[in-house]
């Protein structure tokens, strides 16, 4: 018996390129699954292989644990691949789990020369790790330089070609050049779709949705998330948990309440299925999130304020939704004024973090966020420099979804906008021009905000139009539009319609 185990070993051993380089990861794990505990942690090279699926399933903890025993049975005497294997592996540690830029690059270069490799599953995924690493670094000019001279070096639609595009897009979303990675995600999508690699297609579909999503193009970020989720059996689960969040916020920001909740109760049924606490966790994020859409944010407090000062870092990279930053949302819209100051000092302390990283993708989220604090805490001049500097950025880096977004949680912040042309600009391309609203700037009492969907409702009503009218306008139910209003009774304290209108007309601006 222990025999056959030996050679089903070695058979899967030979096997496992092919297998991984045709997106079949998933099926070398069923075999894996099947060598006893005892022969898979005490072989190297079945060892090493573990460490690919805790790539793919992002079992963190799983990760450190086989790092520490392939120290111990010896990886360090084995043969040079499965040395550079082992720093490859490490490398990817230092990089996306445990981040320490300096280490990880130290180990990938060191990897690559000890042993060439030209496989998509090794030699592809080092260069975009490496290129990776070199831009946390803040080395991404030449990151992108030492990719087209890999490039070179291989055929046009290669598979290290492909992950060499992969790479250059790693480095744009990271460095917050979003139209940037939109155009080469592009690129590499129409390769990807030409090949014969599924993994090569279902990345390049997650990266042209990520990047259109964060430039507000909503009609390509939602196609090509949604053709992400056919890959769900072959697909890195993190990001195609990311995927998930990515459409269910889509149809949130756009108002489609019935397909955000539809994609949210897919996220809990799919994390279920995986059993693993992490999904758990970002399944119930993207549920808060769209809650904080709705204006529905503080029955959120409860859940937001378990653990949320303890931020670990590890998770923010270049995904669509980060449970922490939701919890930090959760906290600066609807917390207390202790919280919201205790908020900004987490902000402060994310943003230095991120900063040493040179990662950009967060940065306009953090400073809205920090806009919208500044404002609770009744510092609104900060709040305005905050505001106009967020507003500057996204027009640099055509960063438009965290406006919308934070348009939609707190419409009466960008009542402080300067009123400059880029401003104006802006603005008025997405649609949340505030200097022609036919009502008087809508503001929050004490800690509640009405939410864009509640100003809506407002101004309809102001127009002459009855519930009936309104739900057909909004395409929503009658029923919503009364719960809608009764939201709005209660946060401006008023009995009906004509005491609300009268009440919105005689609102000034937050002070």
């Amino acid at each position: 018996m222990a025999q056959d185990y030996n050679r089903a070993a070695n058979l899967i051993i030979e096997h496992t390129t092919s297998k991984f380089e045709s997106g079949e990861w998933w099926v070398v794990k069923r075999w894996l699954e099947n060598i006893p505990e005892e022969i898979r942690m005490s072989n190297v090279d079945l060892l090493l292989i573990e460490l690919y699926f805790c790539q793919e399933t992002y079992e963190v903890k799983e990760f450190s644990f086989l790092l520490d025993t392939l120290e111990a049975v010896g990886v360090k005497n084995s043969s040079i691949k499965n040395q550079s294997l082992y720093l490859y592996h490490l490398g990817y540690y230092l990089t996306y789990i445990r981040p320490n830029p300096e280490k990880a690059l130290e180990c990938l270069e060191q990897s690559k020369a000890i042993y060439h490799d030209e496989t998509g599953m090794f030699g592809g995924r080092r260069e975009l790790i490496t290129a990776n690493t070199r831009q946390m670094l803040g080395r991404s000019t030449l990151a992108l330089k030492l990719l087209d001279d890999h490039d070179k070096n291989f055929q046009y639609g290669s598979v290290m070609h492909m992950r060499s595009l992969h790479a250059r897009i790693y480095v744009h979303l990271q460095s917050g050049n979003f139209k940037e990675s939109e155009v080469e995600s592009e690129k590499f999508h129409f390769i990807a779709r030409k090949g014969e690699l599924k993994i090569m297609r279902a990345w390049s579909l997650y990266l042209l949705g990520n990047s259109a999503f964060q430039t507000a193009n909503l009609d390509l970020a939602s196609q090509s998330l949604r053709e992400v989720i056919s890959y769900d059996k072959v697909f890195n689960y993190r990001v195609y948990f990311d995927a998930l969040a990515g459409l269910a916020l889509l149809h949130s920001l756009k108002g489609d309440t019935k397909e955000a909740d539809s994609m949210q109760l897919t996220m809990e049924q799919v994390s279920e299925k995986f059993k693993n606490p992490k999904f758990q966790s970002y399944a119930r994020s993207v549920k808060a999130r769209i809650n904080l859409h709705k204006g529905l944010g503080k029955m959120e407090l409860e859940w937001a304020q378990m653990d949320w000062t303890k931020q670990s870092n590890d998770p923010y990279l270049f995904l669509i939704d980060v449970p922490n930053l939701t919890k930090i949302r959760i906290m600066v819209c609807h917390g207390s004024v202790l919280q919201v100051e205790e908020a900004l000092n987490i902000l402060a302390e994310v943003g230095v973090f991120l900063d040493g990283i040179h990662n950009r993708y967060h940065v306009l989220d953090i400073q809205l966020l920090k806009a919208i604090a500044l404002l609770r805490i009744g510092r609104k001049e900060d709040a305005k420099e905050s505001l106009n500097k967020a507003i500057t950025l996204a027009e640099q880096n055509d960063n438009i979804r965290p406006i919308i977004e934070a348009y939609r949680i707190m419409p009466s912040l960008f009542h402080l906008v300067n009123q400059s042309p880029n401003s104006r600009r802006l603005l008025s391309r997405i649609g949340l021009d505030t200097s022609h609203s036919d009502l008087p700037p809508i503001s929050h009492s004490n800690f509640y905000e009405l939410s864009f969907r509640e100003q809506q409702v407002i101004r309809l009503i102001a127009a002459g139009l009855r519930n009936k009218e309104i739900a057909d306008e909004l395409n929503i139910s009658a029923v919503t539009v009364k719960s809608h209003l009764t939201n709005i009774y209660r946060k401006l304290d008023v009995p009906n319609r004509t005491s609300m209108l009268n009440k919105v007309k005689s609102m000034a601006i937050l002070s």
